[in-house]
């Protein structure tokens, strides 16, 4: 049985937010946000919270907002978020709804973007803010 409602909140070594999970299966849909500076070790503990929420959901829509997140290392970026989605996919995700600041650099994910038209095994967008994101994830939801 899968549960209704995930929350899982990730602090760093000051104790502050750096990264939110929430799942809510009264709509499918697991959102996560990251907020401030993001350590490679953070990045990578962040994504591992969230493989394990999908492990135990099978959500098929990920919002995945990085629109607070501060100084991140573009490369270590690149990377984990690559790896992410090969084991998302893996554990259902079919959709995400990316969205980026001027701040979070958006080409590992517009590299996403190509390769899932490449391969056609999920769908990626690129927004600049929650409303449209939530928008075009709800449409996908519903299909």
């Amino acid at each position: 049985m899968r549960p209704l409602l995930i929350n899982t909140i990730l602090l760093n070594r000051e104790h502050t937010n750096y990264c939110s999970i929430h799942y809510n299966g009264f709509q499918d849909v697991t959102y996560q946000s990251w907020q401030g500076n993001v350590s490679t070790e953070e990045l990578e503990k962040g994504y591992h919270s969230s493989l394990d929420v999908l492990s135990k959901t099978s959500c098929s829509c990920v919002i995945n907002d990085c629109s607070a997140m501060g100084l991140v290392e573009p490369e270590n970026l690149s990377y984990v978020t690559h790896q992410w989605i090969s084991e998302a996919l893996g554990k259902g995700v079919k959709f995400i709804a990316q969205i980026t600041s001027e701040e979070a650099p958006a080409a590992p994910f517009a590299a996403l973007k190509a390769l899932s038209v490449i391969e056609g095994n999920f769908e990626i967008e690129i927004f600049d803010n929650v409303d449209e994101a939530l928008h075009w994830i709800s449409f996908k939801n519903e299909a």
